[in-house]
């Protein structure tokens, strides 16, 4: 690939550096020191928050923001479009600066934050509905704010499962969801994107316009440039069956053997996520959503609405912009004073993903003895059960790998007490380690590693294809604060 002038020669020895770093998080990151910002205001139109900002310690905050996480930008960069950008990669590169890209911020690695320039696509939060019913959407939008635009068409992505999280990141890792057995991966419905490549090249990518590079978005992570604009395919859909159901803790095992069972014969049309909280006791919550007939889904439903007599359910026939909204409900009915609300601090927190290609008697004992040792605020949580339209996709479609029959897990803990950093740290790290033994290469959104031989599992035989897709549109690994695919040699 040709490259211009002005961006990748400042980089070469700066982002080697730079990707050598980036193997591992250190625990306490001093303040950066001061960079002369004068060049940048000339061509930003956006907002720029720097260490003596108002908001700075709020805004470089990740949802995982823990000592690992805790990183100290130069300079907190909220762009209003491609040209702010740019000019951000420009001057990162005029000051020999790191790069960290932000649409949500709900990176398990804390991957949306770092020590030079953070790239904050929040204000480009756009969406609108286009006459061909596609939704072209910002990349700083949030899934809950698209979906909530799009529900009074009846129109949907299928996006994830949490409203918070960006859509930037989600589509990039694969996207898996409430719709996934019925309509398939986020990137499975995504059209095209607009990007801006690490040489300041603004391209677009689809089937017909640079379509290897289209092919690498869907699923290889922000590896390749930073997306500005998504345009994805939409669905119908108005209503679907979906709520929760919580359950005593009594026997953890014997609900998840149950849950095994039951999950195995899912039609396309279900997605059931399973919980195991910490509240004033353990309880097992159960998240539901049926996208089909909704006298169907009642009988499909009926086996795990009578397990063991339910604490309490509430499934009803609803919009499917709600759904999305289901687990910060169930939070609020858990824990009425959120953590760290004392303070008037957000809570800190430490998160752990993982795959399981089955949920075997060996996983589950282990699982409830990690149970076992957790105090304070924790979680664990079963979900994306792969089945249906998103394993007919073949494989050679996309870089998302997607096992059938596989689940995903991650491992939660929170606080706000400074005395409480080394336990919950600790806890989710040994969780995440007992279940090692019985997992599988995971789904690259919940990889809580950053190593290259954790990465190169991830992909599989894609690896290969995605690192010469790297060398021809990010030859200098200039963007390699994520699950980094380096270069080919």
């Amino acid at each position: 690939m040709k490259t211009s002038t002005g961006f990748e020669r400042r980089w070469v020895l700066q982002a080697a550096a730079a990707a050598m770093a980036a193997s591992s998080l250190p625990l306490r990151v001093e303040a950066a020191a001061p960079v002369d910002l004068s060049s940048l205001r000339r061509h930003f139109r956006g907002t720029l928050i720097g260490p003596e900002s108002a908001g700075y310690d709020r805004e470089r905050r990740c949802f995982t923001f823990n000592p690992n996480t805790d990183k100290h930008p130069v300079v907190i960069a909220k762009c209003s479009g491609e040209d702010d950008i740019a000019a951000c990669m420009d001057f990162a590169g005029s000051k020999g600066l790191d790069i960290a890209i932000r649409s949500g911020g709900h990176d398990f690695l804390g991957a949306s934050t770092g020590n030079g320039i953070l790239i904050d696509t929040r204000p480009m939060a756009s969406c609108q509905l286009s006459a061909s019913r596609t939704a072209i959407v910002g990349a700083g939008a949030k899934t809950g704010e698209v979906t909530k635009f799009l529900q009074p068409s009846s129109r949907a992505v299928p996006f994830g499962d949490s409203a918070g999280v960006g859509v930037g990141g989600l589509t990039l890792g694969g996207g898996i969801g409430w719709l996934a057995g019925k309509y398939g991966a986020t990137c499975d419905n995504l059209v095209r994107a607009r990007l801006v490549l690490a040489d300041g090249r603004r391209v677009v990518a689809s089937e017909e316009e640079n379509p290897d590079l289209f092919w690498a978005i869907r699923g290889g992570g922000g590896n390749f440039g930073i997306v500005t604009q998504f345009e994805y395919g939409t669905v119908e859909i108005e209503t679907v069956l979906a709520g929760y159901a919580l359950y005593a803790a009594r026997d953890i095992g014997g609900f998840l053997r149950f849950y095994r069972d039951y999950i195995s014969l899912a039609p396309d049309e279900l997605a059931v996520e399973i919980g195991v909280v910490q509240a004033e006791q353990t309880l097992i919550t159960a998240h539901m959503c049926w996208s089909g007939d909704v006298k169907a889904g009642r009988k499909v439903l009926a086996p795990l609405l009578a397990y063991g007599s339910p604490l309490a359910v509430d499934i009803s026939e609803r919009p499917y912009g709600q759904v999305s909204y289901m687990a910060p409900s169930i939070k609020a009915i858990l824990h009425p004073q959120p953590v760290g609300t004392a303070k008037g601090v957000p809570p800190s927190a430490q998160q752990r993903g993982g795959s399981l290609g089955a949920v075997s008697d060996a996983a589950i004992h282990a699982l409830t003895e990690r149970i076992g040792t957790a105090r304070g605020n924790w979680s664990f949580s079963l979900v994306h059960y792969l089945h249906g339209a998103i394993c007919r996709t073949p494989p050679a479609k996309t870089a998302l790998t997607r096992p059938l029959g596989s689940f995903s897990y991650h491992f939660n803990a929170e606080w706000s007490d400074d005395d409480q950093t080394t336990h919950q740290m600790e806890w989710v790290k040994q969780s995440g380690e007992a279940l090692g033994p019985y997992s599988i290469p995971t789904y690259v959104n919940y990889l809580s590693s950053g190593k290259l031989l954790d990465v190169k599992r991830t992909y599989g035989d894609n690896f290969a294809r995605l690192q010469s897709i790297k060398q021809r549109y990010d030859p200098n690994n200039i963007f390699h604060n994520n699950r980094n695919i380096p270069p080919a040699e």
